[in-house]
């Protein structure tokens, strides 16, 4: 069941990547970097607001999954919760609409034309937050049933659709960012509706289901200091773009923003599968949850590895070949450093979660406040003293102080642990001493294929003896053997 539920959950991240690919060298043809760069500031603020429903989203999945035996149970955490989520979103959404107003209105450095239509899309990016909030509370209900097709399929048209509909919208109504934030709209109600159906149609038609405040108050305490963490991470995220925008302009946002969204989405893949994970850590605890944690963590370093390693080979020729004359130089050197900084933050996603899942959110959560402050100063001083490779160097800094916390936190750094990171550790360190020394695209997809595949072999080679019989066993139920 896991590993049917990952593939779906994987696939509704990966198409809304390649769509990106697709779409986004047309889109920023069409509108502009400068305009790029203030969209993808508009899509910052609006998904880190909504983020704070995360919370909901995730205790709605934790109270579903624990009912499995009491099907009204279930239903009635369903229906509180989304009602709950329903009361907190126009909140974030007004948060939205005065972070936006004051960071466009005071700080943002942009052309004065770009300036008014931001301060015209106001609204509607809190509109859109609203939407997204909504949306995450309805997911959470499906993926507590573990209903990962319709909520992958609702998310993957939701997310594909930004990039689509900016470009649709800006072709018939022109470049206008209040268009552009029109199409993002469009595609979060897109989203939402497709989510409301599946629940609807799969778990609460024909079904009685009760609001109560008992239940409401049991989903937020389960889920406030997760909805601390999901306000703090957005923000510890958005920071670095934020202060690019006042200090560097618009077309370094630009510049920074299109390998880091790229490279984002890389992380998707962790997060599919982490997202997956839950409902079974949930239902799990003691030994057997920690078991289970830290056999997937190790997983997931060994299969995430390769591929960042292959992409620090190959993103300056995919960069150059995807944009062409449109490619700012320093982005190749951002997406590179980027890569090892996203790396860091997927393996430890599964610590994270495993942490939430068992009621210990408070950790981490009350770390990454303490981290705020000074990260910004660092972010700064960074900014002014280096440019965009210093928020870089610091974005890096922060996602080590992060890891290095979880797995600590987690109890999964021993010796065991470890020595399963040998290999990861070794080939990014080897990919970043190359890369630069390679004449040509060909050598550097060669040396990409050969450094990958050595640390996924090594991976594999010194994988503890339970992990690899759990995998052996989960192939032959799966082709029967």
């Amino acid at each position: 069941m896991i590993a049917r539920n990952s593939l779906f959950s994987i696939t509704g991240s990966i198409v809304p990547v390649l769509v990106t690919i697709v779409t986004l060298p047309f889109l920023l043809g069409l509108i502009g970097a400068e305009r790029y760069g203030a969209l993808a500031l508009c899509w910052l603020i609006l998904i880190y607001s909504a983020q704070v429903l995360d919370g909901v989203g995730t205790a709605i999945t934790h109270a579903v999954a624990r009912a499995r035996g009491d099907q009204q149970s279930a239903r009635d955490s369903m229906a509180t919760g989304l009602v709950t989520a329903l009361l907190i979103s126009p909140i974030t959404a007004i948060f939205a609409s005065v972070i936006a107003f004051v960071f466009f209105g005071q700080f943002f450095e942009v052309s004065d034309t770009v300036r008014n239509e931001l301060v015209a899309s106001i609204w509607l990016i809190g509109a859109s937050s609203f939407v997204s909030g909504v949306s995450r509370a309805v997911y959470g209900a499906l993926v507590g049933k573990e209903r990962f097709p319709s909520a992958s399929l609702a998310t993957m048209v939701s997310n594909s659709g930004l990039p689509v509909l900016a470009l649709l919208f800006a072709n018939v109504f022109g470049v206008s960012l209040v268009v552009l934030m029109w199409a993002s709209l469009s595609a979060y109600c897109l989203g939402l509706a497709l989510l409301s159906f599946n629940l609807w149609h799969s778990e609460l038609r024909g079904q009685s289901a009760y609001v109560t405040w008992d239940k409401s108050k049991a989903l937020l305490q389960f889920g406030v200091w997760i909805m601390v963490a999901s306000s703090v991470a957005p923000l510890l995220l958005t920071m670095d773009r934020m202060v690019i925008g006042v200090q560097l302009g618009a077309v370094a946002v630009a510049a920074y923003t299109i390998p880091f969204q790229i490279i984002s989405r890389l992380q998707l893949l962790p997060q599919s599968l982490v997202r997956v994970l839950f409902p079974r850590l949930s239902m799990s605890d003691g030994t057997k949850a920690y078991e289970l944690g830290f056999h997937y963590s190790i997983a997931m370093s060994a299969c995430f590895a390769p591929m960042v390693i292959g992409m620090i080979y190959l993103i300056e020729p995919l960069l150059r070949l995807w944009l062409g004359d449109k490619l700012d130089p320093s982005s190749v050197q951002v997406g590179t450093w980027l890569l090892c900084a996203f790396y860091l933050s997927a393996i430890v996603q599964t610590k994270a979660v495993y942490l939430q899942s068992q009621g210990k959110g408070a950790r981490f959560a009350k770390f990454q406040i303490g981290l705020i402050l000074p990260y910004l100063v660092i972010l700064f001083h960074s900014a002014q003293a280096f440019g965009i490779m210093g928020v870089v160097v610091a974005f890096l800094l922060r996602r080590m102080a992060e890891a290095l916390f979880l797995v600590a936190k987690s109890n999964f750094g021993n010796r065991t642990y470890w020595t399963t990171q040998a290999p990861a550790i070794a080939g990014l360190l080897m990919a970043m001493a190359t890369v630069e020394f390679l004449p040509n695209p060909e050598f550097k997809l060669a040396a990409g294929v050969v450094v990958a595949s050595a640390v996924f072999i090594g991976a594999i080679f010194i994988a503890p003896a339970e992990l690899k019989t759990m995998i052996l066993e989960e192939v032959r139920k799966r082709f029967s053997l």
